[in-house]
């Protein structure tokens, strides 16, 4: 509490709020309880008086929460003398609706507000006719995240159980739905870690939304965030295979546009076989999709829920894809079902996986599981298993363990697999007896196998190393030399290779010419020829190609000429995968980037410009006064606007303050600012182990695999030298 010249004023949040039962019927009306509390708010005091009850009338029952009066009871001049009251309606905190028509309208609702989030939400599911069940659910705020004003919405709405529509290949459509939002995103973190939690389930076509209603606006307000300016248009299907249903796919395609564009896809894949009363196997799998158009991303998660075999062995596992199609540093592509070869550095977002795995086994004591992954990236292809066995008795416990890690080659066929296998028994934590194996297998010609059995008993332990080629002959035969060189000149003839940029403003207008094969070339644009086939200008020679060694040139660089005079030329940068092109160790497929930026082409011209004559063109205006007052004597009624006053004003005049200029992502552009943040290509320097300066490399050596030849060049008496990130070397 607090005195001043206004008065008293109180501060803090400590309330005091009591529940009187009451039990009173009026006619149809029910009041349960009566509610007083008192809580300080910014003028003094306020003073609560509302009710808990219901109402019945004929097929419609409704429940009403906390609905009444608030007294705000100020300590100032008022109406009271020293104290100013004044009255206000208390709206209910939450209303719920019933309706049983007798079998024609069946169903109910509940509607709720949240006063210190300023929202309201709300859910409805009906039957109508027991022909089809509408179900509704959403939310409305009245204050945006940063508490300025404003609200958002976020509406979904369902139709289920109606007669099933034939789709074709006993695929029927089941369930069909929409969504909008307005002033609403997604928050794909929030759903991404929802997949274990089954927040899917709460909001794709949700069962007895009514019952689960708190929590189903719970995960609607955090999955899908209130942002100024982001708008949300999705629709929703649910459909099944096979009658009775034993495959049921439950889809929801969500966009974002506004401040951002972005495509949000949710699925829920379920299976039950043989039959939903007898599901010996049960699948269940929870998918969340986002493609981002604005970064140029996508990004798939996956997650086994509830799956099991046979009504006892649990399934788990997860799966991930990252693409990066955008120019710049970061392009990748990995897609892993299960997770990763051990030895492999993931991309930064992506998530730790679990394995494939199936518990054969109900409790912990025997355990037996099985687990295996299988992932693609652009430089590699892996998949591997393992089982593990543990049992315990009488103090005494059996341990196993087997599995194997394999790093692929398709072009030529070769590949390593990493093997291991252990069994132990233990007394307590200590080994009576045991017996593993490690090892590597290569080939597939020669086969070669290399490693180490151990053996261990009490005290007594040896080891026993082998390396035995266990099938002779060549390898592979490679296939036929690529003539490189024709196919970069085949595709740099394409017509599909040449483009032409313009300038977004010319101060003219163009006339539109009609849609055709012909390249039109703007005066003031850049000429622009780019293929995939091969990066040019390379640091290293390009040893393959498909596979296939490289017959002739290994280097490639794109010049242009015109009337004999060599032009200007600015370097067109592309996304290549390393190991499509230069010949690798299996450790460097692993660390190599996904793709790296290197020249794909060259931009013919220059965003200059010349005139032949200027031909001076006045900014003139007459000046028109209309007034009842006399008009003040002239000396002339032209206006001659100066040029640098034109470019002042168009920052200023109608266009520049137009509304649109203020919407999105337009509210924060400033084309005088510095960028806030650039991202740059990562380099690396070449140092050697000891001290010493870093070594000198040709200047055109620029990306990682460039680098680590030229380190396997320096170190090819001995290993003196490192390749280390030049933003790791103290400054």
């Amino acid at each position: 509490m607090r005195w001043s010249a206004q008065g008293f004023s109180f501060e803090g949040s400590v309330t005091a709020e009591v529940d009187l039962p009451l039990h009173l019927s009026v006619g149809p009306l029910r009041i349960d309880a009566v509610h007083v509390g008192l809580l300080p708010s910014d003028s003094g005091l306020a003073l609560e008086l509302s009710v808990v009850g219901g109402a019945v009338l004929g097929p419609v029952s409704a429940a009403f929460d906390r609905l009444g009066t608030v007294a705000n009871i100020a300590f100032r001049d008022g109406n009271l003398g020293p104290i100013d009251v004044g009255f206000g309606f208390k709206p209910p905190s939450g209303i719920g609706l019933s309706v049983d028509a007798g079998g024609v309208v069946s169903g109910g609702g509940f509607l709720f507000h949240d006063p210190v989030q300023a929202m309201y939400g709300g859910v409805m599911q009906l039957s109508l006719n027991n022909a089809i069940t509408l179900t509704a659910f959403g939310l409305i705020a009245t204050r945006l995240p940063d508490g300025s004003p404003g609200y958002s919405l976020l509406v979904f709405i369902t139709a289920e159980d109606f007669k099933a529509i034939p789709l074709g290949m006993g695929f029927t459509l089941l369930g069909i739905g929409g969504m909008v939002g307005v002033n609403r995103s997604f928050d794909q973190e929030v759903l991404r870690q929802g997949l274990k939690n089954d927040t899917l389930g709460t909001l794709l076509f949700p069962r007895d939304p009514v019952a689960n209603a708190p929590a189903l606006i719970r995960s609607l307000a955090a999955a899908f965030p209130a942002r100024a300016g982001s708008y949300l248009l999705g629709i929703l299907v649910k459909i099944g295979w096979f009658t009775p249903t034993l495959v049921l796919l439950e889809l929801a395609l969500i966009l974002e546009f506004g401040a951002r564009k972005r495509l949000l896809v949710l699925g829920r894949i379920s299976a039950l076989l043989p039959s939903p009363d007898n599901d010996l196997i049960r699948l269940k799998l929870d998918a969340i999709g986002v493609i981002d158009f604005d970064q140029d991303t996508a990004a798939i998660d996956a997650v086994l829920v509830d799956s099991r075999l046979a009504h006892a062995y649990a399934l788990t596992g997860a799966m991930a894809l990252r693409a990066n199609w955008g120019a710049g540093p970061g392009s990748t592509f990995v897609l892993a079902v299960g997770g990763l070869h051990p030895r492999f550095a993931p991309p930064s977002d992506l998530p730790k996986l679990d394995r494939i795995a199936i518990a054969l086994s109900s409790g912990n004591n025997p355990r037996l599981t099985c687990e295996s992954y299988f992932a693609i990236t652009a430089n590699t292809v892996q998949f591997g298993a393992r089982a593990s066995l543990y049992a315990a008795a009488y103090g005494f416990s059996v341990e196993g363990d087997i599995g194997y890690d394999v790093l692929l080659q398709i072009a030529p066929l070769h590949f390593v697999a990493d093997f291991h296998a252990k069994v132990a028994l233990k007394r307590g934590s200590s080994n009576l007896f045991s017996v593993s194996l490690e090892g590597e297998l290569e080939g597939p010609r020669p086969l070669r196998v290399s490693g180490k059995a151990s053996f261990e008993i009490f005290w007594c332990d040896f080891s026993v190393r082998f390396d035995k080629t266990l099938v002779d002959g060549e390898a592979p035969p490679l296939p036929l030399a690529v003539d490189l060189l024709g196919d970069l000149t085949q595709a740099l003839s394409s017509a599909t290779s040449w483009s032409v940029q313009s300038r977004s403003t010319h101060g003219v207008a163009l006339r539109k010419l009609p849609p055709g094969e012909t390249l039109v070339l703007d005066p003031l644009g850049t000429l622009i020829v780019q293929q995939q086939v091969a990066p040019l200008n390379t640091g290293r020679d390009i040893d393959t190609y498909g596979g296939a060694s490289v017959a002739g040139a290994h280097r490639f660089q794109v010049a242009a000429t015109l009337q004999n005079q060599v032009q200007s030329v600015t370097a067109v940068r592309g996304q290549f995968a390393p190991a499509q092109y230069f010949t690798m160790s299996d450790d460097e497929k692993l660390a190599a980037p996904s793709f790296e930026e290197m020249d794909a082409g060259i931009a013919i011209g220059s965003t200059g410009m010349s005139f032949d004559e200027v031909v001076p063109a006045p900014l003139t205006y007459e000046a028109i006064v209309i007034d009842t007052l006399p008009q003040p004597a002239t000396q002339g009624t032209r206006y001659v606007l100066a040029a640098g006053l034109l470019m002042a004003q168009t920052k200023s005049g109608a266009v520049a303050r137009a509304a649109i200029r203020r919407a999105g992502q337009a509210r924060f552009r400033q084309a005088d600012a510095p960028p806030a943040a650039t991202l740059s290509s990562l380099r690396w320097t070449i140092m050697p182990l000891t001290e010493g300066a870093a070594a000198s490399v040709d200047p055109k050596v620029r990306t990682w695999s460039e680098y680590r030849a030229a380190l396997a060049s320096l170190n090819r008496g001995a290993a003196n030298w490192q390749m280390v990130p030049a933003h790791e070397l103290a400054v």
